[in-house]
């Protein structure tokens, strides 16, 4: 936590409303967490003297975001997946800064029992404030199994690192026969020799 404000107010009238401003200069872009707390000594109920708020500080540089499709994060959540069959996924990138973004990729990986592999890499050579492209990948999961799916964007002038990834879980199938049998009724007791 790090105090950017604070100001006394002498006294408050019941039902009075004090308009406070504060001035912030944000130190780094991405989400920052902004917490107000007022404090009084015989407050009946302090449990709602406090507010919060996610604030999304945008840099004046470049700033490579990625994320999934909601096709894709749908397709992956809810259809089956099937090991060795190739499955089409889309995904974004885009430039939420200020400037261009240079020497920009983006990249899918897959993880399966810790263990990590490139699918592929895509590269563009910039991506202007602003601009957004749809990328596809090409994806064949190598086996079955609870499977991490991730993008990794870069840039080389990327001022902002933290939103650069997105990842989603995926249970890969495998397509063969599975024989299961459950005894479904069976006698209260069974005599012997009978």
């Amino acid at each position: 936590k790090k105090l950017i404000a604070s100001e006394n107010i002498k006294t408050l009238k019941q039902k009075e409303i004090k308009d406070i401003k504060f001035k912030w200069k944000p130190s780094k872009p991405g989400e920052n967490f902004l917490l107000l707390i007022a404090e009084t000594k015989g407050d009946i109920n302090p449990e709602d003297n406090d507010d919060s708020a996610f604030i999304d500080v945008i840099s004046e540089s470049a700033d490579i975001a990625s994320y999934f499709d909601w096709d894709t994060r749908y397709k992956l959540y809810h259809d089956n997946i099937f090991a060795n069959e190739e499955q089409q996924l889309i995904a974004v990138i885009w430039n939420r800064g200020k400037s261009n973004a240079n020497d920009v990729s983006l990249s899918l990986y897959e993880t399966i029992d810790e263990e990590t592999r490139l699918v592929e890499k895509k590269e563009t050579v910039t991506l202007e404030p602003k601009e957004e492209l749809n990328v596809l990948f090409n994806w064949i999961p190598s086996k079955n199994g609870r499977v991490e799916v991730e993008l990794e964007a870069l840039a080389s002038n990327d001022d902002n690192q933290e939103n650069n990834n997105d990842s989603i879980i995926a249970d890969v199938l495998v397509k063969d026969v599975d024989v299961k049998v459950t005894l479904e009724s069976y006698p209260s007791f069974i005599l012997v020799n009978k």
